[in-house]
């Protein structure tokens, strides 16, 4: 594979993300793309090759759970959710045929953490399709430390199943993961570590800290250090 780019869509992208798209559907589906280019509150980026688009995933933040509710494509329940101040509702998730198992979803999901992050994000999820093929998202929630709260059976006839392989186990899903925050100092320097669990990272504040934080988890706008990871001691990771 070419040298691989996670970048913001452009408005001529559409149609190569609808073919990308539905190609994971049954024959004869559709798909409508909103590239959310004018949108403050929705992200998507697209994983790019030199010649193709191989992947896409897109988060709108969201700012309680009644806005959530409505949204969602497979549930209006939100019993689920833990309380926060803004949920990223993760959409529009898929790697081209082929592509599958090279770390493109991952990649995809960690920016798109990154952005969610920015805008405050504190709780994301989605309601998904989960399936019997290789790149069932199920797999990398699971890796990324998401829970699966909630599943019910789709019922749909295998011959209509397009990534089953032999009887249908396709499910829809709730998938959650609520992202800490800590407080650390280093000299005059403050940051704020995080924990997604799967990784420990790293983010320097951009706007004034927060006179009242509420215990030790921290949501707001913020910039993201690559590659670092703190210490942990038994009073905590500092």
């Amino acid at each position: 594979m070419s040298v691989l780019e996670i970048r913001k869509p452009q408005s001529d992208d559409r149609s190569e993300l609808e073919a990308l798209i539905t190609a994971h559907f049954s024959e004869g589906s559709t798909y409508d793309v909103t590239l959310g280019l004018e949108d403050p509150t929705f992200e998507l980026r697209v994983a790019a090759t030199d010649d193709q688009l191989v992947g896409v995933l897109a988060v709108s933040v969201l700012p309680d759970p009644r806005s959530v509710a409505e949204e969602m494509h497979f549930f209006n329940s939100t019993e689920h959710l833990p309380a926060a101040d803004q949920y990223g509702l993760l959409e529009t998730g898929y790697v081209r045929e082929g592509y599958t198992g090279q770390g493109i979803g991952s990649r995809l999901l960690n920016r798109i953490h990154e952005l969610g992050r920015e805008l405050g994000v504190s709780v994301f999820l989605a309601d998904c399709w989960y399936h019997g093929g290789s790149d069932s998202p199920e797999k990398l929630f699971d890796r990324h430390g998401y829970d699966t709260v909630h599943r019910e059976p789709l019922n749909e006839p295998f011959s209509d199943c397009p990534k089953c392989t032999s009887e249908c186990t396709c499910e829809s899903a709730l998938a959650v993961t609520q992202i800490e925050y800590w407080e650390s100092r280093e000299g005059q320097c403050r940051s704020v570590w995080y924990d997604d669990g799967f990784w420990h990272r790293r983010l320097t504040i951009s706007e004034p800290w927060p006179a009242t934080a509420s215990g030790s988890r921290y949501s707001g706008r913020f910039s993201w250090i690559e590659g670092t990871k703190p210490p942990c001691s038994a009073s905590g990771r500092e």
